[in-house]
C-alpha cells in the first residue's frame, strides 16, 4: 500500500480506510469492519518484523496517534478533552523522580508494600509499563505490586484495551526474566 510521498505506509492506510469508512453509502452494521480489514492486514505484517517487545510497543503507540490524529479529532472535542502522548524519557523521568522522592523524604521506594501506584490517564500504559520494567521494582516485589499496587483508569475503549494488552505483557515478560526457568518455574 503506498500513500502520498513521504508517508508511511501504515498511516497512509489508515487514511485509506478512514475515507472509505468516512465517505461509503450506509451499510450493514458488519460492512464497516470489512473496510478495516486491509488496515488490520497492513498493521499485523509490520508488527511480525519486530522481534522485541519494546519495539512492538513503539510501533503499536505510533499507530495508536495516527489513528487518534486522523479518526477520533472529533470524538475527542466532543467530550471536550485531548489525547495525549507522553514520551519516553519523560515517563521515566517521571518515574526516577518520583523514586527519588520517596526516598529522600519517606525513606521508601517505588518497590516497597504499601505503595500503591496510581496511573489515572493511564492512555496505552507506557507509565505503568516503564515502572513495571524500571529497576525501581525489583522482580520480587513485582507480583505483589502487579495483583494488588498498580492502578489504572482509561476511559476511552481503544487505549483501555491497548493499556491491558501492554501492561500484561511487560508483566509477564518481566517474570520470566526474573524467575529462573520462566513463568512455569522450569
Amino acid at each position: 500500500m503506498e500513500g502520498a510521498p513521504g508517508c508511511p505506509p501504515i498511516p497512509a492506510g489508515v487514511s485509506s480506510v478512514l475515507f472509505s469508512i468516512k465517505t461509503a453509502p450506509p451499510r450493514s452494521p458488519a460492512a464497516p469492519l470489512k473496510a478495516l480489514d486491509p488496515f488490520y492486514k497492513a498493521i499485523e505484517t509490520a508488527a511480525e518484523t519486530f522481534t522485541d517487545f519494546t519495539e512492538k510497543q513503539k510501533f503499536l503507540n505510533i499507530v495508536y496517534e495516527w489513528f487518534f490524529q486522523d479518526f477520533a479529532v472529533k470524538q475527542a472535542r466532543r467530550a471536550r478533552c485531548r489525547l495525549f502522548y507522553t514520551p519516553q524519557p519523560l515517563v521515566q523521568f517521571m518515574i526516577a523522580s518520583v523514586e527519588h522522592v520517596l526516598r529522600e523524604h519517606f525513606d521508601i521506594t517505588l518497590g516497597a508494600k504499601s505503595v500503591h501506584i496510581f496511573d489515572p490517564f493511564t492512555g496505552t500504559g507506557n507509565f505503568i509499563v516503564n515502572m513495571m520494567q524500571s529497576e525501581h521494582i525489583p522482580g520480587s516485589a513485582l507480583k505483589h505490586k502487579y495483583t494488588h499496587e498498580l492502578h489504572c483508569k482509561e476511559v476511552s475503549l481503544l487505549p483501555y484495551y491497548v493499556a491491558s494488552m501492554n501492561i500484561e505483557h511487560a508483566y509477564y515478560e518481566r517474570m520470566q526474566h526474573d524467575k529462573p526457568g520462566g513463568l512455569s518455574g522450569n
